[in-house]
C-alpha cells in the first residue's frame, strides 16, 4: 500500500471514528438531532410534534421581538349562540389568529401580520428583522416554508412565494380574478380572502380562497415552483377558516363554525362532509382526524376515509402519538392510553345502542311493564346499566396520569416534553409523569409555541415573540 493510499485511508479511519463518537455522544447525551417548524403546528397533519429535545437546563430568553401593533383578528369576539342548534354559551372557533403564528427553519423565524399586512422574516440567533414583505391586506396565517421558499396568503385574495433567504417576491397568484374590495371588521378585505393558510408538498401549494355565502369558495392546487395553476374547483355552502390538512390522497377543509369538509388531493373533488360541530383546531394521526371543539367544547375523531365517528374528547386541544395521546382542557392536562380507550368507547357505543333498544321496547310496553316481558326487560337494562358504569371506570382509569393545568391556550409535544401556552407564562411538563419540569414567562396569552433547533418560539396575542434557546 501506497503512503497515499495509506494516509487516505487513516484519513477516512479517522472520520469514521469521529462520527461514530458524535452519534454516541448525542444519543447519551438526550439532545436530538435538530428539526425545523416549517409550517403550522409543525406538518401538513398539523401534528404539534417534532422529534427534536429540548434541553431544558440550559434554556434562557434569548430575545423578545415586540410588534408596534397586536394581532387584529378577523373576528371581534365568539358568537355566543348557536341559532340553528339551539345551543348558548358557545366555545370560541373562530381563533385562527388571535397571534401571530411563527414557523422557524434553520437561522429565521417567519410570521404574517394582520395588524401591518407584512411578513417578517427575523434572525434565530438575535430577533433581529432580516427582511419584510408588503402584501395588501392582512395575513392572518402562518407562512410555510419550502425548499427555499416562503408561502403565504392573504385577505386581499393573493397567495405569495417569496424567497427565504431574501424576501424578493417569485410568484403571486389569484384565484379570483373577478374578486372586489368590501369591509370586514374595519379592514378592506377580497371577497375571496385566503383563510386557509397554504398547504405545502410534493411541489404543489394548496388554499382556499373565499368564505361568504353569496360568494362560491374555490379549492385550488398550484404549482409551488412557479404558481401555475393545476386544478381548482369551486365550493359552494361552506365559509373555509381554519388551516388545511392532509393525509395522502384526502384534503380536509376546516370550516369555521360548520363541520369539515373532505376533498380528493388529485382533483380537488367534494368527498362528504364530517360531523362534530366545526372548530378551527384538528389534526390527522394513525388515520384518524380530530377536529373541534365542537358545539359542546369537544373534540371529535373520525376515520380519515370514511365518515365514521370513532369517539369524542372533552377538551381543546390534543397531541396524538401512536401510543398515548395527551387532552388539553380548559383546567387540566392529562395523559390517554388511546387503542385502550378507543376499544372502551367501542364496548361501550354498543352497550348504549342496545338499552337504547330496550327503551324503545318499553315505551311500546305502556302500561304492561309489570308484566313478564317487562320484568326480564328491566333485568336486561340493569345489567347494561351496570356494564356501562364499568366502562366508565375502566375509562378513566386508562389515564396514566391527570394533573391541574392552567395553560390551556397552546400544546406541543417536543421529543419527551410537552409545552403549554397559558396566561403570561409557558410551561415544560414531562410525558412520562405530568409534572412541571421548566416555566416561563411571557407577555400576553401564549397563543403559539413552536421549537426548532434547540429554540422554543412562544407568540403571545400581544404581539410580543419571545424566543428561548440555550
Amino acid at each position: 500500500m501506497t503512503n497515499c493510499v495509506w494516509n487516505q485511508f487513516k484519513n477516512m479511519c479517522f472520520i469514521i471514528n469521529y462520527l461514530a463518537v458524535l452519534i454516541a455522544f448525542l444519543m447519551s447525551s438526550g439532545l436530538g438531532i435538530a428539526d425545523t417548524w416549517p409550517t403550522y403546528r409543525h406538518d401538513s397533519a398539523r401534528s404539534g410534534i417534532t422529534s427534536e429535545d429540548v434541553d431544558l437546563a440550559a434554556l434562557k430568553q434569548l430575545w423578545i421581538y415586540q410588534s408596534k401593533f397586536p394581532p387584529q383578528p378577523a373576528w371581534l369576539g365568539p358568537a355566543r349562540r348557536d341559532g340553528w342548534h339551539k345551543v348558548d354559551n358557545l366555545k370560541p372557533k373562530m381563533i385562527f389568529d388571535w397571534a401571530f403564528h411563527v414557523v422557524m427553519d434553520e437561522k429565521s423565524v417567519y410570521f404574517g401580520s394582520s395588524a401591518d399586512d407584512q411578513v417578517y422574516c427575523l434572525d434565530a440567533e438575535d430577533g433581529k428583522v432580516r427582511w419584510k414583505f408588503f402584501a395588501e391586506a392582512p395575513i392572518r396565517f402562518a407562512p410555510t416554508v419550502y425548499r427555499g421558499n416562503v408561502y403565504v396568503g392573504a385577505d386581499d385574495g393573493l397567495v405569495y412565494c417569496v424567497s427565504a433567504e431574501t424576501g424578493q417576491e417569485i410568484w403571486r397568484y389569484e384565484a379570483d380574478p373577478d374578486s372586489y374590495r368590501l369591509p370586514g371588521n374595519g379592514r378592506m378585505i377580497s371577497v375571496s380572502p385566503i383563510r386557509s393558510g397554504i398547504l405545502v408538498g410534493e411541489d404543489v401549494a394548496y388554499f382556499c380562497a373565499g368564505i361568504f355565502s353569496f360568494n362560491n369558495a374555490l379549492l385550488c392546487a398550484v404549482d409551488a415552483q412557479n404558481g401555475y395553476l393545476i386544478w381548482q374547483e369551486k365550493i359552494s355552502g361552506f365559509s373555509p377558516q381554519g388551516y388545511l390538512l392532509s393525509s395522502t390522497e384526502q384534503l380536509y377543509v376546516q370550516n369555521s363554525r360548520g363541520n369539515p369538509f373532505v376533498f380528493k388531493k388529485s382533483d380537488g373533488k367534494y368527498l362528504h362532509t364530517l360531523g362534530g360541530g366545526g372548530g378551527t383546531f384538528a389534526l390527522i394521526s394513525d388515520n384518524t382526524l380530530i377536529s373541534g371543539p365542537g358545539n359542546t367544547g369537544q373534540m371529535n375523531a373520525f376515520k380519515v376515509n370514511t365518515k365514521t365517528q370513532v369517539a369524542t374528547f372533552k377538551g381543546n386541544q390534543m397531541i396524538v402519538t401512536p401510543g398515548v395521546s395527551y387532552l388539553h382542557t380548559d383546567d387540566a392536562l392529562s395523559a390517554l392510553d388511546r387503542y385502550l380507550y378507543l376499544d372502551l368507547i367501542k364496548e361501550r357505543s354498543s352497550l348504549t345502542m342496545k338499552r337504547d333498544v330496550i327503551n324503545k321496547e318499553f315505551l311500546v310496553l305502556g302500561e304492561d311493564i309489570d308484566t313478564r316481558r317487562g320484568r326480564e326487560l328491566r333485568g336486561r337494562l340493569e345489567d347494561l346499566n351496570h356494564e356501562i358504569l364499568k366502562i366508565n371506570q375502566a375509562i378513566q382509569d386508562c389515564q396514566p396520569w391527570k394533573v391541574a393545568c392552567s395553560h390551556p391556550y397552546s400544546l406541543i409535544l417536543a421529543g419527551d416534553i410537552l409545552l403549554a401556552g397559558g396566561q403570561d407564562s409557558v410551561i415544560a411538563v414531562a410525558t412520562e409523569t405530568g409534572k412541571t419540569v421548566w416555566n416561563a414567562g411571557v407577555n400576553g396569552r401564549a397563543l403559539e409555541i413552536a421549537v426548532s433547533n434547540g429554540r422554543v418560539v412562544v407568540s403571545t396575542d400581544k404581539g410580543t415573540i419571545h424566543c428561548f434557546g440555550g
